[in-house]
C-alpha cells in the first residue's frame, strides 16, 4: 500500500515527464527542421546562380549533422536524463504553494526513513508532521503545479516551421525533393555529384 502523499505526487511525475519529452521534440523539430529549410532554400537558390562548389555544400550538410546531432543531445537526452524524484517534485509544489513552507520536503524525506532510525529524530514527531502535512496536502491542487504555458512556444515554432516546410514542399514538390535528395547524397558521399 503506497502513502496518499506518493498517490499525489505520481500524477504529478508523469504529466512532468510527458510535458518534458513533448517540450524538448518541438525544440528538436524547429531547430532542424529550420536548419534543414534554410539550408534548402540557400542551396536552391545557389543552384539557380549555377553555384556548384561541392565542398561548401558538404560543410552545410554536416553542420546540419551536427546541428540534429547537438539539439538531441540538448534536448532529448537531457529531457530523458532528468530523475524526478519524490523530493524535487514537492519543491516543486512548495515553490507554488509557499505557506508549505519546507514541511512537504521534510516530509517526503521522513517517508523515505525507517521508524527506528535513531539518528533521524523521534518517529512519533515524523509521523506527526507527515500526517499534518498530508491533510493540508489534499486541499491543494497539486496538479496546477506544472505550468503548460512554457511549451506552448516550442510547439508553435515547430508546428510553424512544419507548415512552412510543407507549403514549399506543395508549391514545388519537385525542387524540396531534389533538395532533400541532394542534402542526403551529400550525407552519405561529400563527393557525390549533382
Amino acid at each position: 500500500m503506497t502513502h496518499p502523499l506518493s498517490d499525489a505526487i505520481r500524477p504529478l511525475r508523469r504529466r512532468a515527464r510527458l510535458l518534458m519529452i513533448v517540450h524538448a521534440l518541438a525544440w528538436f523539430v524547429f531547430i532542424v527542421l529550420s536548419a534543414i529549410v534554410t539550408f534548402g532554400l540557400l542551396d536552391y537558390l545557389l543552384h539557380l546562380l549555377r553555384f556548384q562548389d561541392r565542398g561548401v555544400l558538404a560543410i552545410v550538410s554536416l553542420a546540419i549533422a551536427g546541428l540534429a546531432v547537438w539539439a538531441g543531445y540538448r534536448y532529448l537526452w537531457t529531457a530523458l536524463a532528468i530523475e524526478l524524484t519524490d523530493l524535487a517534485l514537492a519543491l516543486r509544489i512548495e515553490r507554488r504553494y509557499p505557506h508549505l513552507k519546507d514541511r512537504l520536503a521534510s516530509t517526503v524525506q521522513f517517508m523515505a526513513t525507517r521508524d527506528d532510525d535513531e539518528f533521524a529524530g523521534s518517529a512519533r514527531l515524523r509521523r506527526q508532521v507527515v500526517n499534518e502535512t498530508v491533510s493540508q496536502v489534499e486541499r491543494l491542487s497539486v496538479g496546477d503545479v506544472i505550468d503548460v504555458r512554457g511549451i506552448l512556444r516550442p510547439i508553435w515554432g515547430a508546428l510553424a516551421i512544419v507548415s512552412v516546410a510543407g507549403a514549399l514542399g506543395v508549391i514545388d514538390p519537385t525542387s524540396a525533393w531534389t533538395v532533400l535528395k541532394r542534402r542526403g547524397q551529400r550525407a552519405a558521399s561529400p563527393s557525390s555529384t549533382r
